[in-house]
């Protein structure tokens, strides 16, 4: 049996979970404080996407430094594996 990890190595989880999740918080009408309490009904709304937004950020760069570290540039979606972007230059003659 092959161990593997819980985490695909080429998906920030992480990342696309605490950001869903904000989405869905910040747009449902169930809140730990209602919204009916005049600008006191928001603040659990702002302090909790942006608790999961900061979150979300932090877990991005540190699943980017990994794949950085491991020597796997994290690829475009739908990109080839084993595929590398090449910078062409080119000079116009005057």
């Amino acid at each position: 049996m092959e161990n593997r990890p819980i985490q695909a190595p080429g998906r920030p989880w992480g990342t696309i979970v605490s950001l869903l999740t904000a989405l869905i918080y910040g747009a449902s009408p169930i809140d730990i404080i209602p919204d009916l309490i005049p600008l006191l009904g928001w603040t659990d709304d702002v302090a909790v996407v942006a608790t999961l937004v900061t979150y979300a950020g932090v877990a991005y760069l540190r699943w980017k430094r990994g794949q950085a570290a491991a020597g796997r540039a994290p690829q475009a979606p739908h990109t080839p594996k084993g595929t590398e972007s090449h910078i062409v230059e080119t000079t116009i003659a005057k």
